[in-house]
């Protein structure tokens, strides 16, 4: 959630070079000690949630400590508190650049600067430093929750013959936070730099805003995925395990630039595909995944981000997006010229027909966007378990990780620990080749080979199984599937 909270907030401070609302606000600012009082209100908006979370956080420590607490709920509590102040900020930080002239009124502190006024992004950076600061706030007060997890979570890691780590210093989790949710700010200021480069060269070369804007954003889509893996601490992922993962993405025709292995400090247990194009393509997978998961299983989620490649979920991502926002356009233009033909702009101004657009995408985004996504990951899932069912039915009975007597197929699923999973099958014979019978029960241990890793990763990172996200569906609607 909280790369897409960092969309809308670099959205906000964007807008305005290109809204009627950034045009209008200029005659509009507030005089200096007026202008001085509505920014330090806004860090002080800001400074109050960071002390809210701070309290939380102690609270939620002492929940961990006590026996009778359930840590999965303490986390989710958590991490719903720390997604509601993020929203908070970013409509903070909306209502002092639309309505209370934030950039105007730091426009006019450095307007008479001879200095000061000439430095890149400075503008930019004034308005967005009360909430990033904030966010830093947030992140700062969590760790000490992840702190007390992972010293609660001790005994079940040994328990489970896992390695057990020290929580990483402060400094370098909040560096991990920052590289991981900031990185957009990268592109953000390469685009901005190249706006004001040809602002400057507007005279001589009076055309070349309207061709570096699409090329820039072209750049930036293509560069993202390549940056993510320098941002983040990635190196190749190497060994036995790397070659069972590229037959699979050979065996479905979907290319990879690079397969890495992502470091989180072991603070992350995620793996994701990203980009467009082959060329730019990356799969990551963080090193607490490798760790808590057997190398099946891993091939069972590495089959999960196969799956959104094989189907192109990232350009149905954008497809969906786009009709959002063709949609939330239609309906603001019948708006404008149906229902109110005679009386719109006498009612609501020049900038309420852009503000409709941008509610009633927010409210697409919202509630339509989970819908389809939540289908995405379902439709993964399930590629995922018909792929690991059929790499199982096309290994000879000498060496098939199942075994079939008495009327039952045990599947070895666990890592170090050895555990078996059981489900009901039928006779198979895998010298006579791929039969339907064969198949069918080979998808079935691909189920409860996926399960089982969706398992794993909720005893792992104690984090709720009935809550959908907003991208994810619950993990016991997934394994319901």
């Amino acid at each position: 959630m909280a790369p897409l909270q960092v969309i809308l907030l670099l959205l906000l401070i964007k807008l305005p070079a290109f809204t009627p609302l950034g045009a209008q606000a200029s005659s509009s600012a507030p005089a200096t000690a007026h202008g001085v009082a509505i920014y330090a209100s806004l860090w002080v908006w800001n400074i109050v949630l960071v002390l809210w979370v701070w309290r939380a956080a102690r609270r939620a420590v002492r929940l961990m400590h006590a026996s009778s607490g359930a840590a999965s709920a303490i986390l989710t509590g958590m991490e719903r508190l720390l997604s509601n102040v993020r929203w908070i900020t970013i409509l903070l930080t909306g209502t002092y650049i639309y309505l209370l002239y934030i950039p105007d009124i730091i426009e006019s502190w450095l307007a008479p600067t001879q200095l000061l006024r000439h430095i890149p992004l400075l503008h930019e950076t004034a308005e967005v430093a009360p909430a990033i600061l904030a966010w830093l706030g947030f992140w700062a007060a969590h760790y000490f929750v992840e702190d007390a997890l992972r010293e609660r979570t001790l005994p079940y890691r040994l328990a489970q013959a896992l390695p057990a780590h020290e929580m990483p210093s402060l400094g370098r989790y909040l560096s991990m936070q920052i590289r991981h949710n900031f990185y957009l700010l990268i592109p953000l200021g390469g685009e901005i730099l190249l706006e004001e480069a040809a602002e400057r060269l507007q005279p001589t070369w009076p055309r070349l805003a309207d061709v570096l804007a699409p090329a820039g954003l072209l750049l930036i889509l293509l560069a993202i995925p390549w940056l993510i893996t320098k941002v983040w601490q990635t190196q190749p992922l190497q060994g036995e395990l790397r070659a069972k993962l590229d037959a699979i993405a050979r065996e479905n025709r979907l290319r990879f630039r690079e397969t890495l292995l992502w470091n989180t400090h072991n603070a992350v247990t995620n793996a994701a595909i990203l980009g467009f194009l082959p060329f730019a393509r990356y799969f990551l997978m963080s090193d607490a995944l490798v760790e808590a998961l057997s190398d099946r299983q891993i091939e069972a989620v590495f089959s999960h981000e196969v799956g959104h490649g094989v189907h192109h979920h990232i350009w149905w991502y954008l497809a969906a997006f786009g009709g959002g926002l063709m949609a939330a356009s239609g309906v603001t233009v019948l708006v404008q010229h149906v229902a109110l033909v005679h009386h719109w702009h006498a009612l609501t101004g020049d900038d309420a027909g852009f503000l409709l657009v941008m509610g009633l995408l927010a409210i697409f985004l919202g509630l339509m966007f989970p819908w389809v996504m939540h289908r995405f990951e379902h439709q993964a899932d399930w590629f995922a378990t018909r792929q690991i069912g059929r790499m199982i039915a096309r290994q000879p009975a000498a060496s098939s990780p199942f075994s079939v007597a008495s009327g039952q197929m045990a599947v070895a699923v666990g890592g170090s620990s050895g555990g078996f999973l059981t489900t009901d099958s039928l006779t198979t014979d895998h010298s006579a080749g791929l039969t339907t019978e064969s198949l069918t029960t080979s998808h079935l241990v691909g189920a409860e080979v996926f399960a089982s890793a969706l398992d794993a990763l909720i005893e792992i990172t104690h984090r709720t199984r009935t809550r959908a996200g907003w991208m994810h569906p619950s993990i016991n609607s997934r394994i319901a599937l």
